[in-house]
């Protein structure tokens, strides 16, 4: 072993140092030019001559490139320091043998090489273009699409805008067919998703003074917000005509909507008889209806995609009973058990959706946002069982979507399945079959199978497991892969049959007709369900946060109140967006939280009387939109005190589009009981002043010192058990001027209309919507949506539009090249 490489193993850790800091952070802003301020005697640094430098002192180590050497440093040289930073770690550390060899003059010009060679952003951006290319659809995409698919078949339900009478019976009449169309269609639109309005929402309550839910015997009809009922000995409303307070029944009907795609575990209380039917009129998902012993609770779970309404009916009946009561609770994804909000509830009729169950591989994230673009074994095998689970669903109603009637004869029969068969191909593929492929795809397998069912289930497999399902830019082009592409960005599903009638007319070749439609996308259940999502990812909201506090330090921040302040959050979010102005800035500096009266209470906050909830500002306090909100104060803080790493980690990731990376050394923070005279503040500083913290945490913790006067449960403090809060640091960003701020307020006010955060908001939705690297597309567009973003005065869902409006046209040309 060579002298230059022992010195290097024994001193691997300082040699570390250097590669954190070239390693540790990683974005697309430019670097600056900016010295400090005691090396403003050096020259601009020389490209050539820091290239010899870094030849003879650092390739050894760091490979020539800068793409790590296996045996030294494997991880390559990329991030996004200024080059001043560069310059002042390179200084103080490089090389690991003889620190004094490169400092002063060298260091910068070594600096100034490395940055622009292999280091930044555009560095990396020059040798190795990004390319788009051809993916797949997603795990939402492809659950989408089946269920559109198959209610492009299904005539839909309207909301009824009046009362509608009651069955005689606890069940919900069948879904009624369409004429099959001429050309693929989509399905017809969903009703829209009513206004967060106080009062709105609920399910049609049509109450009997029988058991026998019969028109004859119907005393009430209303509107019930929920279905959370006591009534104890008596009737539901004494002032109505129910003859005996012994028997009556009641009916509640209607819609339920829900946000987020994942498994509903549905419960109903009641000491009585009870049977619901959720999304299937042909089978109860309850059956209570006579009583089997003492059992008062109920129940079931059921699988249902974000975004959707479905239809609900649930009915009720004392007989003899003492006491009536009934309650119809759920536990949503991330949630606790409650009773179903009004605002989940829909007054009027809506039709059954098919809802693929299979288990599906969560898509590739390692970029930051869902792709489609790889295909393992898992997926492939989903993809097959999702296709037999659509043909069984297509079996179960064949004659009902074929619309064969009683009278037809067995000839005739067959002429109308095969007919919706090459409807569902044509669907499925997005555009109308050729002569060739009607033969491949439906004629053949009606000749090799005697029975029509079995030659049906081969049809809907095999089109469902073809690429030009698979992948929805396969074969299209023109204003039908445009359709394709806006709903898919903006829905996360197939075109509806408005946008698809606009491509057949040719009316979707330029930007403005593309944000046309784009804006009335976003109007759409899906379009919301989609930029919800988006926001859900950006503020890491989906992320599993354990929100579980010390009982002894906070007894009444209950499970409850976390799902709370989730809602809070949401809230807030959806708000702002949905507001006139879209200002993406109120996100940032709202002094505004939503709050109901279980968080008013807990957070000591006045609260006009009622029980949804209402945005309510702090008087007493500052508060700074979300970076302040008290769902992100507490879950990104430990059980018993705040975590300023956790939410300094939070702010240079999500908020500044800054990634970290591992750090060198695993250091488990001291709490404040072995440190008791010490601050939080104080005892992370302690702890992160090494070298090897620095290099990141000279970043990280400044901003997660800004958040320190709300502790673990986001309550404001002016003081800990310790000292006095100090919220006070400096950011350096990528480039100009330092960010002095005495408090999160002040944070959040540079921060709003900062070209740092503006950018990395523009990029996050871009890549969330479009699915593909922003720089595949065309030099400099993430400037000119950014600058189109602050011109609009940072109107949110104008920037959704104008990503998609100049995603979209011109695509195709370069998914072509990519097949």
């Amino acid at each position: 072993m060579n002298s230059d490489r022992a010195m290097f193993l024994r001193g691997r850790g300082a040699i570390a140092v250097l590669a954190c800091v070239f390693t540790g952070l990683a974005s697309s802003s430019p670097a600056d030019e900016a010295f400090p301020a005691d090396k403003t005697q050096h020259a601009a640094g020389d490209f050539d001559r820091g290239q010899q430098l870094f030849a003879q002192q650092c390739a050894r180590c760091h490979g020539d490139e800068g793409q790590g050497e296996e045996d030294y440093y494997p991880e390559p040289l990329q991030g996004d320091h200024p080059v001043s930073h560069l310059f002042e770690i390179i200084e103080r550390t490089m090389p690991e043998e003889d620190p004094e060899a490169c400092i002063d003059q060298d260091a910068i010009d070594v600096a100034t090489f490395v940055h622009d060679r292999f280091y930044s952003e555009a560095a990396r951006q020059r040798r190795a273009v990004a390319r788009i290319e051809l993916a797949r659809l997603t795990v939402p995409q492809y659950r989408n699409a089946l269920t559109d698919l198959l209610q492009s078949f299904r005539k839909p339900s309207e909301p009824a805008d009046e009362p509608t009478e009651p069955a005689d019976e606890p069940t919900e009449p069948a879904d009624e067919p369409t004429e099959p169309a001429d050309e693929p269609s989509a399905p017809a639109d969903e009703s829209s998703e009513p206004a967060d309005e106080e009062g709105s929402g609920g399910l049609l309550g049509t109450y009997f003074k029988t058991r026998s839910l019969s028109e004859k015997d119907k005393v009430i009809e209303r509107t019930d917000p929920v279905v959370d009922f006591d009534f104890g000995e008596g009737v539901p409303d004494p002032a109505d005509e129910f003859s005996d307070p012994e028997e009556f029944s009641i009916r509640w009907e209607g819609g339920l909507f829900v946000e987020q795609t994942g498994r509903y575990e549905l419960r109903l209380y009641s000491e009585n008889g009870v049977q619901m039917w959720v999304n299937d009129p042909d089978q109860a998902l309850i059956d209570g209806w006579v009583r089997s012993g003492d059992k008062t609770e109920h129940v079931e779970s059921i699988f249902l995609l974000g975004g959707r309404t479905y239809p609900i009916q649930l009915d009720f009946h004392k007989r003899k009973d003492p006491t009536a009561a009934v309650s119809l609770r759920w536990e949503p994804p991330g949630g606790v058990v409650e009773p179903i909000p009004s605002q989940h509830l829909r007054r009027g009729k809506f039709p059954r959706l098919f809802v693929a169950t299979t288990t599906f591989p969560p898509d590739d994230r390692s970029v930051g946002y869902e792709r489609g673009t790889r295909v393992t074994k898992d997926w492939a095998e989903a993809t097959t069982l999702g296709a037999i689970e659509t043909a069984n669903e297509v079996l179960r109603d064949l004659d009902s979507l074929a619309e064969v009637g009683k009278d037809d004869s067995d000839d005739e029969r067959r002429e109308k399945v095969m007919s919706l068969c090459h409807e569902f191909v044509a669907r499925a593929f997005r555009q109308p079959l050729d002569d060739e492929q009607k033969v491949r795809y439906v004629s053949r397998h009606f000749a090799d199978e005697d029975s029509l069912e079995r030659a049906v289930k081969r049809v809907v497999i095999f089109a469902l497991k073809s690429p030009r399902f698979l992948y929805p830019e396969l074969g299209l082009e023109g204003d039908l892969a445009t359709a394709t592409r806006l709903s898919y960005a903006l829905c996360d599903g197939p075109p509806d049959s408005s946008l698809l009638e606009v491509a057949r007319k040719g009316e979707l070749s330029t930007p403005e007709q593309v944000s046309e439609q784009a804006r009335r996308l976003l109007d759409e259940p899906r379009g919301r369900a989609k930029l919800r999502a988006f926001f859900r990812h950006w503020l890491q909201i989906d992320v599993p946060h354990d929100l579980s506090k010390d009982m002894e330090q906070y007894p009444d921040f209950t499970p409850q109140l976390a799902v709370d302040l989730r809602r809070s959050l949401e809230r807030f979010v959806e708000a702002n967006v949905w507001a006139e102005a879209s200002d993406f800035r109120q996100l940032l500096l709202s002094e505004s939280v939503w709050l109901n009266p279980r968080l008013a209470d807990f957070y000591g906050v006045e609260l006009p009387a009622g029980d949804d909830f209402r945005p309510v500002s702090f008087e007493t306090e500052p508060r700074a939109g979300v970076l302040t909100h008290p769902f992100l104060m507490a879950a990104f803080a430990h059980r018993a005190e705040s975590s300023p790493i956790h939410r300094g980690v939070f702010l240079v990731r999500g908020i500044l589009g800054r990634t970290l990376r591992s750090p060198p050394d695993a250091i488990e923070l001291v709490d404040s009981s072995l440190l008791p005279n010490m601050t939080t503040r104080q005892r992370v500083e302690e702890q992160t002043k090494p070298d090897s913290c620095q290099n990141c945490h000279r970043t990280i913790n400044p901003l997660g010192f800004a958040l320190e006067h709300y502790d673990a449960v986001g309550r404001y403090r002016h003081d800990e058990e310790a000292g006095a809060v100090d919220a006070s640091g400096e950011y350096q960003p990528t480039r100009g001027e330092p960010i002095e701020f005495s408090d999160a307020t002040e944070l959040s006010v540079a921060l709003a209309e900062h070209e740092e955060v503006t950018r990395n908001f523009v990029e996050r939705m871009f890549e969330f919507l479009i699915k593909q690297p922003i720089g595949a597309y065309r030099a400099g567009l993430l400037d000119e949506l950014t600058d189109g973003f602050v011109a609009s005065d940072y109107h949110i869902r104008d920037l959704a539009v104008r990503i998609v409006s100049i995603a979209t046209p011109g695509t195709a040309q370069a998914t072509r090249a990519v097949e």
